[in-house]
């Protein structure tokens, strides 16, 4: 983590609220060490309005394992610590940044564990061959996977990610983030935040994750460098948000999802996904609800297929409803799912469903 010329540490560089809170104890031994029964006296008198303060509310200020922090009081820790109005300032907006990333959900990423690869994964096998064909070329594969909610873009990522796994062909490190492009509750993921995870992930010392975002990307590629490895950039908003995430080397491949077209990543192989023909719309209700039952009533497992669009996402939703209630015949769902149909057009679904 970046140091001011005084010396103090700088809250800047934290990437979530855990960094924070050990900035903070290394504002503390900058300060001298105080014990927490003298900050403590040093504290209440700064907190407006003026109030006593115990050493233990001084001392959960300092425990790693914080989901929140009072912002007043952390303000009047600083000061105790001697920091000035300027470098409270910085604290201030510091400590409102990780707490607001905290809200947010955060980037959930993870390092050699992608998410779980679906056993009814269907279909989609010359989207699935040319995606790791061209792996091991002179550069950097990056792949995009584009299409509306439900198509089913996260799962086939995953599924090429798992399969080059298990050939061996990106066993070294496998990353996966949530980038929220398509979140209505989330604000998208900030890359520098995103690269911040990853470095720390690659087992680089929290101190040692430069703040600034172009420092930040060129360590990931370092890093990086000569590394069998597979990088699932999930829901992304824009080009602009997975740029400086792309390791640069010939031994990572690169899978993004998201509903638009991601324009300007030059050598980018796009796969735009559409709807599944009805053979596999049916292969997947097989697999998911069990041959016997499809079987018995073609007819009315035909009408919920055409009900869904063919959608990966609709007909896995409506073929999980199914299998959890054994009991129903494929026509009792049919009569909740659709409106009865008028003209030559086909029933329509009732609920919405998505799946990435």
């Amino acid at each position: 983590m970046r140091e001011e010329r005084t010396g103090a540490p700088d809250p800047a560089g934290a990437a979530d609220l855990a960094e924070f809170i050990r900035a903070l104890e290394r504002l503390r031994l900058w300060a001298g060490g105080p014990s927490l029964r003298t900050l403590a006296k040093r504290v209440g008198p700064l907190l407006r309005p003026p109030q006593p303060v115990s050493h233990s509310t001084v001392a959960d200020v300092f425990k790693p394992d914080r989901r929140r922090l009072d912002q007043d009081l952390v303000l009047a820790v600083v000061r105790a610590l001697g920091a000035g109005e300027a470098d409270a300032a910085r604290w201030r907006a510091a400590c409102t940044r990780v707490h607001s990333d905290a809200r947010a959900g955060g980037p959930v990423g993870v390092l050699r564990q992608l998410p779980a690869d679906l056993a009814t994964f269907t279909g989609r096998e010359c989207e699935l061959a040319s995606l790791v064909r061209h792996f091991g070329r002179a550069a950097a594969v990056v792949s995009t996977i584009e299409g509306p909610a439900g198509i089913g873009k996260t799962q086939l990522a995953l599924h090429a990610a798992h399969r080059l796994v298990r050939d061996g062909r990106c066993a070294d490190v496998q990353l996966y983030v949530n980038l929220r492009g398509s979140d209505p509750e989330h604000p998208p993921a900030d890359p520098a935040a995103v690269l911040g995870m990853f470095l720390r992930q690659l087992e680089v010392p929290a101190k040692h994750v430069p703040t600034g975002p172009a420092e930040r990307a060129a360590l990931f590629r370092e890093r990086m460098h000569g590394k069998r490895a597979v990088v699932v950039l999930d829901d992304a908003a824009t080009t602009a948000q997975v740029r400086e995430l792309l390791p640069a080397s010939p031994t990572c491949l690169v899978l993004i999802t998201g509903q638009h077209t991601m324009t300007g990543l030059e050598g980018a192989e796009p796969h735009r996904l559409g709807a599944f023909t009805e053979e596999e719309a049916l292969l997947l209700l097989t697999r998911v609800v069990g041959a016997g039952r499809v079987a018995a009533e073609p007819e009315a497992a035909g009408r919920i297929l055409r009900a869904c669009g063919y959608t990966p996402g609709a007909v896995s939703a409506v073929a999980s409803r199914l299998r959890s209630r054994p009991a129903w015949h494929l026509a009792d769902l049919e009569r909740r799912l659709c409106r009865p149909s008028t003209g030559d057009h086909p029933p329509r679904v009732h609920w919405t469903v998505g799946t990435p």
